[in-house]
């Protein structure tokens, strides 16, 4: 019967010891995560902590989306307007994410020869050169 008494203290020291490194496990996995915080795009980003997303929350940029065309002394000028998600960029040692407009153009003559092209579906991190609201 004392064995029994010694075996059943040991089970529920065992479970005990168990919970606690349970309890202490969820407490540093808890703790060790940080949600993303989110932004709108007005946002200084000198207010911002690191991983923070400025984000389009209004959808201010859709009214921006789309292929413009304009004529202009005797040249016809294409803006081409995408919208990026979630652009990773660096400032003053702040890492953040930002939606981003890419504003791409060319440019005509009057008898449609080419002036300027920039107008591609490959954007690379170099070519933005503002992300300025």
């Amino acid at each position: 019967m004392e064995q029994q008494n010694l075996i059943h203290v040991k089970k529920l020291i065992m479970k005990n010891i168990k919970m606690k490194l349970i309890l202490i496990f969820v407490i540093f996995f808890l703790s060790s995560c940080k949600s993303q915080q989110v932004y709108p795009l007005i946002t200084s980003i000198n207010s911002v902590p690191n991983g923070s997303y400025i984000k389009d929350i209004d959808n201010e940029y859709d009214d921006f989306v789309g292929i413009w065309k304009a004529s202009f002394d005797n040249k016809n000028i294409t803006l081409k307007i995408s919208k990026e998600y979630k652009k990773y960029f660096t400032f003053n040692e702040i890492y953040y994410y930002q939606d981003i407009l890419i504003i791409q153009h060319s440019i005509t003559n009057s008898n449609g020869e080419i002036l300027e092209n920039y107008i591609t579906s490959d954007i690379d991190n170099s070519k933005i050169i503002s992300v300025l609201y």
